[in-house]
């Protein structure tokens, strides 16, 4: 046996940095968690730390005995996603723990499929620019959901087309008047999602464990395109 196959991932530390919110929690079991999230643009930097300290104070525990760290990776803002990988390296180098890359779409898509009743097919759609989409289509699976279409950027102005066959979309683009779709404003997973989606284990993906890592040196959220930082 491997030391990753060693490695327990609970109690974890989940960081979530995807978007306009900027979150932490600490999960040791469906019963025993904790989370913390404020909803305030451009505080990431400012506040990440500040909150990864109060959620491990407030769980009475301490970054020694998590056991790994799991870190939304993207598709997202590209600040954001940078800020929480950054975090999340240095304190997993500093206590000596393992980093969990988690796709933030696919922890989006297991948080609403538990949590809506979600029948058919959905679709999450954020925003990149003001011309272009990040899109995915999930549904209903066996491992809690299943991946319909892998995630892609696309042009706004194509969006409605790429929606052929779904009703229900997830994230933070308007839709135009008048288009026969149901938007729920729901435009990234909650920080305690992140722990879920890395600690999820069935017969068919181990999900988490599966990505679990100390070789996180060259780790990169996954921007999905290339992004010009002026």
């Amino acid at each position: 046996m491997n030391k990753i196959e060693e490695r327990k991932v609970l109690p974890v530390l989940g960081i979530e940095t995807s978007g306009e919110v900027c979150g932490a929690a600490v999960y040791f079991d469906e019963k025993k968690f904790a989370e913390i999230s404020l909803n305030i643009k451009n505080i990431h930097s400012e506040k990440i730390l500040e909150i990864i300290s109060k959620v491990l104070e407030l769980c009475n525990t301490n970054l020694n005995e998590i056991s790994t760290i799991a870190v939304s990776a993207g598709p997202g803002s590209f600040t954001g996603l940078r800020i929480g990988m950054s975090v999340a390296k240095g304190l997993a180098f500093g206590a000596n723990k393992p980093i969990i890359p988690v796709p933030t779409f696919d922890a989006m898509a297991f948080q609403i499929v538990s949590a809506f009743p979600v029948k058919g097919s959905f679709a999450i759609c954020n925003k990149v620019n003001n011309e272009e989409v990040y899109i995915g289509k999930y549904g209903n699976g066996e491992q809690g959901y299943k991946i319909i279409d892998d995630i892609r950027v696309i042009e706004r102005i194509n969006l409605i087309k790429n929606l052929d066959g779904i009703d229900l979309m997830f994230g933070n683009i308007n839709l135009e008047n008048g288009t026969e779709k149901i938007k729920v404003e729901i435009a990234h997973p909650n920080p305690v999602w992140i722990c879920r989606w890395a600690n999820h284990y069935n017969k068919i993906n181990k999900f988490g464990k599966d990505l679990l890592t100390f070789d996180y040196d060259f780790l990169e959220p996954n921007y999905l395109k290339n992004f010009i930082v002026r």
